[in-house]
C-alpha cells in the first residue's frame, strides 16, 4: 500500500542514483586507448548509464499521475498544475537556453572545428525548437544526435509534452478508463518500436521520439493509478519480479551490447524491460516498507543528488565538454585508462554539483516560492511523494 508519508524519501535516493548514472554514461563518451579487459568491462558498465533517462520517465510518471489523481476533485486543478510545473521546469531551462544560444555558442562559433562545428550549426539553425520543447521531434527527423550542449534536453521535451497531455486525459478518464488507456498506450509504443525498425527508422530516431518512449513515463503512471483504485501490491511478488527483470538485463546487456542503439532487440523490448524495471522499483520503494532495495535507495548522498538532479541533468554536459577541453585526449596509468576515467567523472560531477547549489540557493528556488499561490485552493493528498 501507498506510503503514508507526505515525502518518500527512497524516490529521492532513487532520481540521485538515475543522475549520477546519466552523467556517468554522457562522461564516457570519449576514445577508448586500450583493449584491456578492465577497462572494457568498466566502460561497457559506465555505457549503461542511458537507463538513468528512462528511471525519471518513471518517476515523474509516478509522481505526476499521484498529483493529478489526488487533486482531480480540486477546484483549480489545472490552474494548479501548470502553474506549479512552469514555477518548476521553465526558470532554469530557459536560463539555460539563453547562455547556450545568447553566450555559448556565438563564444565557441570560431573556437571549434570539424564535426564540433558542424553539431553547433545543426543546433543553432534548430533554436526554435528547443524553446518549444520539440527538439526531439526535430532530433527524430535528423536520425541523429545534436549535441553542442544541447542534445540532451531531448527527454525534457518529452516530459513537457507528456505534462501538457497527460492531465487533461487523467481528468476526463475514469479510474478503469485510465488503466486501459496506460496499458494501450505502452502496447503502442512497443508497437510502434518495432514497425519503426523495419521500415529502418534509425535507432537514434526511436531512442527519442515522443511515441517510442513514453510507456517508460506510463509504467510509473501505472503504478498510480493502481494505488489510487486500491490495489494492495505484494512486495515479495515485486521483490522477485525485480530479480527477474534484472536477470533478463544481464545477458541483454552482456550479449548485445550496453549501448541503447547496439542491436534492434535493446531499442525495441529492451525499452519495455528496463521501463518495467523502473516501475517495479518505484513499487517496492514507495511502499515504505525495509528491504536490501530501500536500503540502498536511502542514502543522504543519494537523496542529496536527488534534490538537485534537476539542474545536475542541465549543466554537466557543458561542463563536461569543459573537462574535455582542459585535459584534452584520455590517458594511460599504470597501463589502464580507467583511472584517468574515473577522474574526469569525479571532477565533472564535483563541478556541476557547485553549479547545481548555486543555481538552486541563487535562483531556482526563489520561484518554487510563489508556489503556495494556489495552496488554499489545491490540497494535494499527503500520501502524493513531493515533487
Amino acid at each position: 500500500m501507498l506510503n503514508t508519508r507526505r515525502h518518500i524519501p527512497e524516490l529521492d535516493g532513487l532520481r540521485g542514483f538515475a543522475v549520477l548514472i546519466v552523467i556517468i554514461f554522457h562522461t564516457m563518451h570519449v576514445p577508448k586507448i586500450t583493449t584491456n579487459f578492465l577497462d572494457v568491462s568498466m566502460h561497457s558498465l559506465f555505457m549503461m548509464g542511458w537507463c538513468g533517462v528512462d528511471i525519471f520517465f518513471a518517476l515523474s510518471g509516478f509522481l505526476i499521475t499521484s498529483i493529478l489523481l489526488n487533486t482531480k476533485a480540486n477546484e483549480g486543478y489545472f490552474t494548479s498544475f501548470y502553474y506549479k510545473r512552469i514555477l518548476r521546469i521553465f526558470p532554469l531551462y530557459y536560463l539555460y537556453l539563453a547562455f547556450i544560444f545568447i553566450f555559448f555558442f556565438p563564444l565557441m562559433e570560431n573556437r571549434v572545428v570539424g564535426q564540433d562545428k558542424f553539431k553547433l550549426e545543426l543546433a543553432e539553425q534548430a533554436q526554435p525548437w528547443f524553446w518549444l520543447y520539440f527538439s526531439n521531434i526535430k532530433q527524430f527527423f535528423l536520425g541523429r544526435n545534436f549535441g553542442a550542449g544541447v542534445g540532451h534536453l531531448w527527454s525534457l521535451a518529452i516530459e513537457e509534452q507528456f505534462y501538457l497531455v497527460w492531465p487533461c486525459l487523467v481528468y476526463f478518464c475514469s479510474i478503469k478508463n485510465l488503466k486501459t488507456l496506460s496499458l494501450s498506450l505502452i502496447v503502442f509504443s512497443i508497437l510502434l518500436r518495432i514497425a519503426f525498425f523495419y521500415n529502418n527508422v534509425s535507432p537514434q530516431s526511436i531512442y527519442t521520439f515522443t511515441l517510442t518512449r513514453f510507456d517508460a513515463l506510463l509504467y510509473g503512471g501505472y503504478v498510480a493509478i493502481l494505488i489510487k483504485d486500491g490495489y494492495v501490491f505484494n512486495q515479495k511478488k515485486a521483490h522477485s519480479l525485480l530479480l527477474f527483470l534484472l536477470a533478463l538485463c544481464v545477458p541483454l546487456f552482456i550479449f548485445f551490447g550496453p549501448r541503447y542503439e547496439s542491436t534492434p532487440i535493446m531499442f525495441t523490448i529492451g525499452y519495455s524491460i528496463v521501463g518495467l524495471t523502473a516501475g517495479t522499483l518505484i513499487v517496492i520503494l514507495q511502499s515504505g516498507e525495509a528491504s536490501i532495495v530501500s536500503k540502498i535507495f536511502n542514502r543522504k548522498w543519494l537523496m542529496f543528488f536527488g534534490k538537485y538532479s534537476y539542474a545536475l541533468y542541465l549543466f554537466h554536459v557543458l561542463i563536461r565538454q569543459a573537462i574535455y577541453r582542459v585535459f584534452s585526449q584520455p590517458k594511460l596509468f599504470f597501463g589502464l585508462q580507467i583511472f584517468w576515467d574515473l577522474f574526469v567523472i569525479a571532477i565533472v560531477i564535483a563541478i556541476s554539483t557547485v553549479a547545481a547549489l548555486i543555481s538552486w540557493h541563487c535562483y531556482e528556488k526563489w520561484f518554487l516560492k510563489l508556489k503556495h499561490r494556489f495552496d488554499k485552493k489545491t490540497i494535494v493528498d499527503p500520501q502524493v511523494a513531493a515533487v
